[in-house]
């Protein structure tokens, strides 16, 4: 990692272990949780490990004992149980009952839109909590004394149904119509001031959880407008009724003057900034990671990057132009940046990773070689997509000499390649990022390589 000692991620096989074993004990007993993990895993290549939101359990000192042993720590106090969670980690949350608490052995599946995942899995059940609020759920079943939920949810910082006043639903429609319609051309500094104060507003309307979760959840729909791979995956996804809700991290890309006002952005939505990533002379490229820990969302900032700019705080900086374009400011410059034309550069999703690499193929979707292959962590893009690239952002980059005729002739008649889509497998509750190997896919994914 860098000087940000705070992040230095560690693996937690254990508690991981001890957790996945809970899930295997209840879908021995439960019917509708082993359908389910046939079903993700053979629809989707997806683990329902990773769309479990919590479990839910009886009280009992040993096992909350074992708990705190394993690192999960009480998180939030409720009238009929308690939460606890692992810090650090990506791990699901267990609420334990209060001495007299109803909810009992269970598991909640966490999706993108509760009656979306009703519809396609066939269900007519009550759903608890007023539309598009912090948190909807529905009780599926109980068997053999194990509960089976499925939760939508738009703030990890609630774990019951949210019902807000009746203005909020007006406020919301209102919210992603501003958020949608909102500019992505012209001056870049004037729009991303714009961004910075419709983010505001929809702060003011929505508090920070909903308007995060609202703002990216445009942002996947523009990306996913662009991207095959993302389409066929969706269309996977959707056959389970779970949509995007297996995220793991989004990825903007941004020219290096712009970062500050994106990292401000984000900010101003409830982002945190987490470790800063250089991987190195040879790809002259860093990030920015960011956390919402009230949402659950992930982002990657990616800018061009000199060794001499490490060890500065580059979020916060505003940083000079290079005279040579690394791989991030030529993609910038021929797409625009990732907040306003081009959209984002990837959606990492949680995937069976060896299976998901062996089947896409079968539907199309070529994978690359991986650039993170340890036991703990995998991750692959998809071939990228090729986009056609505006004859202006060409006849700009050669008149500032970015770029040589040879490359300007090449974009114009072939494009340049855009988007992907990554599969990314994580155990051991393991939160971080491979530092070490990124370097190489940046490279490899550079449109001059194409």
């Amino acid at each position: 990692m860098d000087d940000n000692g705070e992040f230095n991620w560690r693996r937690y096989p254990g508690t991981e272990n001890f957790l996945r074993e809970l899930l295997r004990d209840m879908t021995r007993k439960n019917g509708l949780l082993r359908r389910m993990a046939a079903d993700f895993r053979e629809v989707a290549d997806i683990d329902l490990f990773d769309m479990v939101d919590h479990f839910t359990m009886p009280r009992d000192e040993v096992f909350v004992d074992r708990l705190q042993t394993l690192g999960l720590r009480r998180e939030m106090q409720y009238a009929s149980f308690t939460v606890y969670a692992a810090p650090g980690t990506y791990l699901p949350r267990v609420l334990v009952d209060a001495p007299n608490g109803r909810l009992g052995e269970g598991a909640a599946v966490r999706v993108e839109r509760l009656s979306d995942f009703l519809l396609t899995q066939g269900f007519a059940r009550e759903m608890e909590g007023r539309p598009y609020s912090r948190l909807r759920r529905s009780h599926l079943t109980r068997d053999n004394d194990i509960s089976v939920w499925a939760v939508e949810r738009r703030s990890f910082g609630i774990f019951e149904p949210d019902y807000p006043d009746t203005g909020y639903l007006p406020n919301y429609f209102r919210a992603r119509e501003m958020w949608e319609t909102r500019s992505r051309q012209g001056h870049p500094v004037e729009l991303l001031d714009q961004a910075i104060q419709l983010a505001r507003q929809l702060v003011d309307l929505l508090g920070q959880d909903v308007a995060a979760h609202l703002v990216l959840e445009a942002e996947r729909k523009y990306w996913q407008n662009r991207n095959r791979a993302a389409q066929r995956q969706r269309i996977r996804q959707e056959r389970l009724g779970i949509g995007w809700a297996n995220h793991d991290h989004h990825t903007f890309r941004c020219t290096r003057q712009l970062l500050p006002h994106l990292v401000t952005l984000m900010e101003t939505l409830g982002f945190t900034r987490r470790e800063r990533f250089y991987a190195g002379a040879e790809a002259g490229w860093g990030a920015q990671v960011m956390e919402h820990a009230g949402s659950g969302f992930t982002l990657f900032l990616d800018i061009d990057l000199s060794p001499e700019e490490v060890q500065g705080d580059f979020s916060r900086e505003r940083l000079p132009e290079l005279e040579q374009l690394g791989t991030i400011g030529l993609w910038c410059g021929l797409h625009g940046d990732s907040v306003l034309q081009a959209g984002l550069h990837h959606l990492a999703v949680r995937t069976d990773f060896r299976r998901a690499s062996d089947r896409l193929p079968e539907r199309q979707v070529e994978i690359m070689d991986p650039f993170s292959d340890f036991d703990f962590l995998k991750q692959a893009f998809t071939r990228g997509e090729t986009w056609a690239v505006d004859p202006r952002r060409i006849d700009t980059l050669l008149r500032l000499k970015r770029i040589t005729p040879q490359q300007a002739e090449e974009f114009g008649a072939h494009g340049a390649v855009g988007s992907h889509l990554e599969i990314i497998q994580r155990t051991d509750g393991f939160k971080g990022f491979n530092q070490k190997t990124v370097s190489d896919i940046i490279q490899r994914t550079d449109p001059r390589q194409a």
